[in-house]
């Protein structure tokens, strides 16, 4: 979608968007982690997830 606008308009790139980048590429990561070894999501890993939601909301709010 946002390549698509970027061909009509130039769209400015920020350096805050570094920081989420890395954060989104990290979810991701250890979302894989935690459902490639029984194609399951277990609690572990979703409590890791929600714990590095709450850091990333606290990273967001005082930003």
């Amino acid at each position: 979608m946002i390549g698509t606008a970027a061909l009509i308009t130039p769209i400015p790139f920020e350096q805050a968007f570094i920081a989420d980048a890395l954060i989104a590429l990290a979810a991701g990561i250890v979302l894989w982690l935690g459902v490639v070894r029984k194609q399951q999501l277990r609690r572990p890993c979703g409590v890791i997830m929600l714990a590095g939601y709450g850091v990333y909301l606290g990273y967001l709010l005082i930003k």
